[in-house]
């Protein structure tokens, strides 16, 4: 996760620095459009309610985590979208994955890619894991 924070800072960074020519589609509202998509990608927020019996005071920190994470996340997202939309993008999107085309375009190698990835698909076993032991807590106390 540290790596994958690290890589869309950088992409922000390296964005600033290679900014084109601001076009008339550069307006708040595509901005806001491509932050929402971007941010619906991210679920680490939801998580932390799924581990609240692995930390102390429950009602005190998981609404500090939760408003903490939604912050952050935002704000990177925000930075993310506004680089994206103003430096070049339209070039590279009818790719798949067009950030990661962008920074190779701009000559940088793409590793945030494989660590997103995999953060999301360990966030995803950790959350499961979570559910099954709830499942099984309520079929067991109401049996």
């Amino acid at each position: 996760m540290i790596v994958t924070l690290i890589a869309l800072i950088s992409f922000i960074g390296l964005g600033f620095t290679r900014l084109e020519k601001v076009t008339p589609s550069f307006n708040v509202k595509s901005i806001l459009q491509a932050t929402a998509l971007m941010f619906v990608a991210y679920t680490g927020y939801g998580r932390i309610a799924t581990l609240g019996e692995e930390i102390t005071e429950p009602k005190r920190t998981i609404p500090q985590a939760i408003w903490l994470t939604l912050g952050i996340s935002m704000a990177v997202y925000l930075g993310v979208g506004v680089v994206g939309v103003s430096s070049g993008i339209d070039r590279v999107l009818p790719s798949s994955a067009p950030l990661a085309d962008l920074t190779k375009l701009w000559g940088y190698p793409v590793a945030g890619a494989v660590t997103a990835m995999a953060g999301v698909l360990l966030n995803l076993i950790l959350g499961l894991s979570r559910i099954v032991l709830a499942m099984t807590y309520r079929q067991f106390l109401l049996n």
